[in-house]
C-alpha cells in the first residue's frame, strides 16, 4: 500500500461518491468492528473501546450536525485519546 488506511477518509469518500446517509456510514464503520471478533458498540457491562475526538482541532464544536461533520470533515489527527480495554 502506498497510503495507510484511514477510516475517516474512507467514510468521507463513501459519503461523496455514493451520497449515502452519514448516520448509516458511521453505523457501518462502527459495525465493521465485529469482523475482528469484537463489537465496539457501547453496551452496559462491556469494556470501553473508543476514540475521544477533540472538537477544538477541527471546529467540530461549531457543528450543527455532529454525525455529518464526523463522517465528512474530520481526520485521524483530531483523535485526542484512544481507549482500548478489550
Amino acid at each position: 500500500m502506498f497510503v495507510p488506511p484511514d477510516l475517516f477518509g474512507e467514510m468521507a469518500f463513501i459519503s461523496a461518491v455514493y451520497k449515502s446517509d452519514p448516520a448509516t456510514i458511521l453505523r457501518s464503520a462502527i459495525g465493521g468492528s465485529s469482523l475482528s471478533g469484537t463489537s465496539y458498540y457501547i453496551r452496559v457491562g462491556a469494556r470501553a473501546n473508543l476514540f475521544v475526538i477533540d472538537p477544538e482541532k477541527n471546529s467540530l464544536n461549531f457543528s450543527r450536525d455532529p454525525v455529518t461533520s464526523i463522517v465528512k470533515r474530520i481526520s485521524s489527527h483530531v483523535i485526542s485519546k484512544k481507549v482500548f480495554n478489550s
